[in-house]
């Protein structure tokens, strides 16, 4: 390695933010093409729902295609924020509306429509030049301007604003009993118009029209914001995925929506028809060298262009990194980029504040430097994954504590009976319903645990651990041993036997 084309100031150096939020302008310089986005940008391997963990990268995925699909400048595009739309958002506003499935589900296929509808106004007004469709355009625009839903009008308010229509002391009839497929035999023509979304099926048809054009995108990312495992959070959600079921069979119309795991996991609760929307789901997982490219493209973005330019992205992490390091934060982590990008900042920022820095020569994040850092961001991973499964799991936390005394490696049967013996000390002083539940099925809680990335797996026909996110396993009958996690035994500071 030439010193004279290395050297610089580390002090400037950074390995950029960890949320794809805080870098929707330059995530596109170092993005890394993973399978999950070669297949999102094929029309016939893409998927509807993109299901991973926090920091698994959803958002990155979801602005890296925004970012291309604007710069081809063809396609109709609308991103469907938590800042307007999220479940935090609405159960924050005073209401008290009819609580039921059904109308959720067309309240909010009403809502992601005017919602194209005025993406589609905005992608005309930057295409002064286009001829065609000026008749469709009018008939849009028209039925925005005489609804007030034009001006002023964000996504929530238009929820809420069609959501008051189903007013059933006005409407005068019990609708509990109601279900979307029965609707077609109910008398009472003013509800059957609110749910066939009568008021919009003229706009409607013009739309359809204007994408077989020029087709629409929509990109729906963390509106499972503020979810709490409410039956009106799940009647919520429930009409968001009827929604999207709806949108998608619309000719030209792609949807892409995130779900993070741990809703995904509760996806029987939440969706009734779950099973039909299994093959439109796509799980993120990261690979170890596709999070180190991550890191090596992010390297190349930061460096002086007089150094980066004469190095490849794997070439360039030796600049940064002493051997092996990088490879020991991946493997230290859960794999998901954001809290590999956390582990390389935080790594950074000790060594620009420590006494290894020595700007007379190359300085490097060692092992040395690790050894300060890691404990303290292996604690913050387990509270963030607990603050995670909060609603499945409450005071996880202290669960996990009762394994200090836990040995690296077990025989899958003596986990199974140590995990037990977890489980029923903790009984005794939490008493919580999910603890009293796995008792009595003490293997779905390994399972979990698993999914939530606390153990790795041995058995046929696999030769080494492996972790959820390098493989997905139901039979854990078959299963030889069990390996805690890295992360998770070096910060419980278990006390080898």
């Amino acid at each position: 390695m030439d010193s004279q084309n290395t050297f610089f100031d580390i002090r400037n150096f950074t390995f950029g933010k960890s949320t794809a939020e805080s870098e929707i302008h330059s995530l596109n310089k170092y993005f890394v093409s993973t399978p999950t986005y070669l297949s999102a940008k094929n029309d016939n391997l893409r998927k509807v729902f993109y299901v991973g963990h926090r920091g698994a990268g959803k958002s990155a995925l979801f602005n890296q295609l925004i970012y291309e699909y604007e710069e081809s400048q063809n396609f109709i595009l609308l991103s469907i924020t938590p800042e307007e739309y999220s479940y935090g958002i609405f159960k924050n506003i005073e209401h008290d509306f009819f609580d039921m499935k059904a109308i959720y589900g067309v309240v909010w296929h009403f809502t992601l429509m005017v919602a194209l509808f005025k993406a589609t106004l905005s992608f005309f007004e930057k295409k002064k030049n286009i001829k065609k469709h000026k008749e469709s355009i009018k008939i849009i625009k028209g039925y925005l301007e005489e609804n007030s839903l034009l001006e002023g009008e964000n996504g929530i308010k238009t929820l809420i604003k069609y959501l008051k229509k189903f007013d059933v002391s006005k409407i005068g009839i019990n609708v509990s009993h109601i279900k979307l497929n029965e609707l077609y035999e109910d008398d009472e023509q003013k509800l059957l118009n609110l749910f066939q979304m009568e008021e919009i099926r003229r706009p409607l048809k013009a739309f359809k029209e204007i994408i077989e054009k020029y087709p629409a995108f929509v990109f729906i990312d963390e509106l499972d914001t503020g979810w709490d495992n409410s039956v009106e959070s799940h009647h919520f959600i429930y009409g968001l995925f009827y929604a999207v079921n709806k949108l998608k069979k619309v000719n030209n119309l792609n949807i892409f929506l995130s779900l993070r795991k741990d809703m995904y996991n509760n996806l029987p609760i939440l969706y009734t028809d779950a099973e039909k929307i299994r093959d439109d789901i796509e799980v993120i997982h990261w690979s170890h060298d596709n999070l180190k490219a991550l890191i090596g493209y992010r390297i190349m973005n930061f460096l002086p262009q007089n150094i980066s330019r004469h190095y490849l992205y794997h070439q360039a992490i030796d600049i940064i990194f002493e051997d092996e390091v990088l490879d020991y934060i991946i493997e230290h982590t859960l794999h998901r980029p954001r809290e590999v990008i956390q582990f390389c900042n935080e790594s950074l920022d000790k060594l620009k504040n420590s006494r290894f820095l020595n700007l007379s020569s190359l300085n490097r994040i060692s092992f040395e430097i690790i050894n300060l850092v890691e404990m303290d961001f292996y604690q913050a991973r387990i509270g963030e994954l607990c603050e995670e499964y909060k609603y499945q799991y409450p005071n996880m936390r202290d669960f996990l504590n009762l394994f200090e005394d836990a040995l690296e490696e077990y025989s899958y049967n003596d986990f199974i009976y140590y995990l037990l013996s977890k489980v029923l000390i903790y009984d005794k002083t939490n008493h919580e319903k999910w603890a009293e539940h796995y008792k009595e099925n003490i293997e779905e809680l390994a399972k979990d645990l698993y999914e939530m990335g606390f153990i790795k797996i041995l058995g046929l026909p696999f030769t080494k651990y492996y972790a959820y996110y390098e493989v997905s396993f139901n039979s854990f009958k078959s299963l030889e041993n069990i390996r805690i996690h890295k992360l998770f035994y070096t910060a419980l500071k278990p006390k080898n036997k």
